[in-house]
């Protein structure tokens, strides 16, 4: 049988304890958060993976382990090839230091503190209420005690009843106090009035304590792990979306959105509505005459700028979208099939005028037109003529 406090010690059973949750939490590489340690990821040992729910760890990368980042290993651990969440520390480390900036403020915490005095009245009158409730089970419970006490011995069936309604009554007792001291271990803290005043004074100090040069990364996930209790990060690979649950040490969630920067391969990256919309106008447009009509009506390119004609050059190059077929007409090539002739013969009749075409911009395929009259004459000359280069047949 243990018996707590049977002999006097060094330190007392409460601090034993203590202790031994301090030791617990000050190892690495498990499932509790671990102790600060240096580093510039404010946020270690504090992030939790919203997809299977274990502790993020921590990974500098880059020339000399400049660049931390949050990380969760459990799907390569299970054999999968992607991690669950991925990010960099500044992303969620400029978010969660402002929101704490916020929340320190003066004014924020003396709405905080009033706050705290009405929860704090509520818990008043549930004290009350247990105190009566203990006071009622303690009067019957002893009432009792009072009629067994005056019940006479050879009355045995009388003593029985009432000693069977004694212990109901004490255990009644025992119950309701076991019940108050659950209650009594989650009341609230209550501020001392020059508890308050240092409160306030803290607030006005901490962003000068925070951004002063002697203030080290091992000082400030400290006033961190004072406020927070664990963050929940939930994002995906390539979506730049994510959503942080945060689990204040007062027992208060709160959810916060953000955004993290995407590779430039997905970032510069053109949405599928502007794909098909240049695929339809390159039907009609050359490539300065669609970055115009975009630029005027609105459009930006993915990363927010005016469109150019390289810019548009290059979507027809990387979706395998054709150049302007330049309306209704045959090309040198359709032509020179339709007459019999070669393509130079084409050209020729093009820069005497016998032929009329057209171009959507300099480089961009003819499109040549004719009507019956001019097909009969032309079809005629290459007949009768020994000097017009034949069109090349096929063996």
């Amino acid at each position: 049988m243990l018996l707590y406090d049977h002999h006097p010690g060094y330190l007392s059973w409460s601090q034993y304890e203590d202790n031994l949750k301090q030791l617990a939490n000050n190892r690495t590489n498990t499932e509790l958060s671990g102790p600060p340690r240096e580093g510039q990821a404010l946020l270690q040992g504090l992030l939790l993976c919203g997809r299977c729910g274990q502790r993020m760890t921590v990974r500098y990368t880059g020339n000399g382990g400049i660049s931390p980042q949050y990380e969760c290993h459990r799907r390569w651990e299970n054999g999968q090839k992607a991690t669950c969440s991925h990010l960099r520390c500044e992303v969620l480390d400029q978010v969660i230091t402002a929101r704490i900036m916020d929340m320190l403020k003066p004014a924020n915490l003396e709405i905080a503190l009033l706050a705290l005095d009405k929860v704090l009245c509520q818990e008043d009158e549930v004290e009350t209420s247990w105190k009566l409730a203990l006071e009622r089970a303690q009067y019957e419970a002893e009432r009792a005690q009072r009629q067994y006490d005056l019940a006479e011995p050879e009355n045995r069936l009388v003593t029985r009843s009432l000693e069977t309604r004694w212990n109901e009554k004490l255990v009644a007792l025992n119950s309701l106090r076991e019940e108050y001291e659950k209650h009594r271990s989650s009341r609230l803290w209550r501020p001392s009035p020059k508890q308050r005043e240092d409160i306030l004074a803290m607030a006005e100090d901490l962003p000068r304590i925070w951004q002063a040069p002697g203030t080290s990364f091992k000082d400030r996930k400290r006033i961190i792990r004072l406020l927070i209790e664990d963050i929940t990060v939930n994002c995906k690979p390539r979506c730049k979306d994510v959503t942080m649950g945060i689990r204040w040490r007062s027992n208060c969630h709160e959810v916060i959105y953000t955004t993290k920067p995407l590779p430039p391969s997905i970032s510069r990256k053109h949405s599928p509505e502007m794909v098909n919309l240049v695929e339809e106008l390159a039907t009609v447009m050359t490539d300065d005459k669609i970055a115009e009509h975009l630029n005027e009506s609105g459009h930006r390119s993915s990363t927010g700028k005016l469109f150019t004609k390289d810019s548009i050059n290059w979507i027809r190059y990387r979706y395998h979208i054709p150049g302007p077929k330049g309306g209704d007409g045959y090309t040198v090539k359709e032509t020179a099939e339709h007459f019999g002739v070669s393509t130079h013969v084409i050209y020729y009749w093009l820069n005497r005028g016998l032929l009329q075409g057209s171009k959507l911009a300099p480089g961009w395929p003819w499109k040549i037109t004719f009507d019956d009259e001019t097909e009969k004459i032309l079809c005629e000359w290459a007949k009768r003529s020994c000097r017009i280069a034949k069109a090349k047949k096929e063996v």
